[in-house]
């Protein structure tokens, strides 16, 4: 089942994990050495080095170390705003060292933001990234309890998504993605 995680909100799950609304927002996603995904959608800077400690105590509840570093988002807007971390900074602050992959969803010129899921493929195998611009994604939101996933407003959900009409789900390939190394 796909963790899906709102603003502020830190998750765990051992296939994948979706950002429903990335416009101001950066996805950071690490796939663990067992292949789960977890993962944190980090707002602004008054909030990022609080949320990054969370995903760490949620990572060392995982019995793998970190394996692969993900950063999704509109890095020139999240970049964007004073004090927010680099993403080396990111790295650094959840103790990560090696390469980063960077999906830029500027690339694609998403209106309202974008739906960026990120599926695992395994311990060693990269995960695949799928996209779409938010507004042709539509959500319902339901009450159950995915593993892992923690929201301190509202208590344990998730949500379900579906391509509007005549709408397919984009996926990453290499030429849509910057590595980094920390």
């Amino acid at each position: 089942m796909t963790v899906y995680l709102d603003e502020d909100d830190v998750g765990h799950d051992l296939h994948s994990i979706a950002y429903p609304h990335l416009l101001l927002c950066m996805g950071v996603t690490m796939i663990m050495g067992d292949g789960s995904v977890a993962g944190a959608h980090i707002t602004i800077h008054d909030t990022e080095e609080k949320v990054l400690a969370r995903l760490v105590e949620l990572m060392s509840l995982v019995p793998a170390p970190p394996r692969k570093l993900l950063l999704t988002g509109n890095f020139e807007i999240h970049q964007s705003f004073k004090d927010t971390f680099t993403p080396a900074e990111k790295a650094k602050a959840i103790g990560y060292k090696g390469k980063i992959i960077c999906f830029d969803t500027s690339s694609f010129k998403p209106k309202d933001g974008a739906f960026v899921r990120i599926i695992s493929n395994g311990p060693v195998n990269d995960p695949t990234i799928e996209f779409k611009r938010n507004e042709k994604v539509s959500y319902s939101m339901t009450m159950t309890n995915p593993v892992g996933h923690l929201d301190s407003r509202f208590g344990v959900f998730t949500a379900d998504h579906a391509m509007k009409k005549g709408s397919s789900i984009n996926v990453a390939g290499p030429k849509d993605l910057n590595v980094i190394e920390v």
